[in-house]
């Protein structure tokens, strides 16, 4: 007699929860796929391709509307991010936030928005 074990039904809320978008912008080698767990508050980051680049950091934006771009921090272009979103961005964050990632100075943008070209994007 042979033992019939189900395997466990994955959570939908689990899946309801969570947004997907694919950021690129054209002239860019940078392609990032952005998942977000409303669960856990938080942004993981996969790069699929992109290059390190020398005195040059990588930093994340979270732009709603119309608003400024909020900085989300640094992250690395040959690792995988997961980014913790702030309580002021989390409140307005959805299905309409755009994630910016531009090319910085090392050490991020000295000004409260983005310095350099915007690499990718994507909602």
């Amino acid at each position: 007699m042979g033992l019939n074990v189900m395997a466990p039904r994955p959570d939908a809320n689990t899946f309801a929860a969570q947004l997907v978008a694919a950021l690129s912008a054209q002239g860019s080698n940078v392609q990032v796929v952005a998942l977000y767990n409303a669960q856990s508050g938080e942004v993981r980051l996969t790069a699929l391709s992109g290059d390190k680049i020398a005195d040059k950091d990588y930093q994340l934006w979270a732009i709603e509307g119309d608003a400024a771009p909020k900085s989300l921090g640094l992250i690395k272009i040959d690792a995988r991010n997961d980014v913790k979103l702030p309580a002021d961005v989390l409140a307005a964050f959805g299905p309409g936030t755009t994630l910016a990632i531009s090319l910085e100075p090392l050490g991020g943008s000295p000004n409260a928005g983005p310095t350099g070209p915007v690499v990718a994007a994507g909602k």
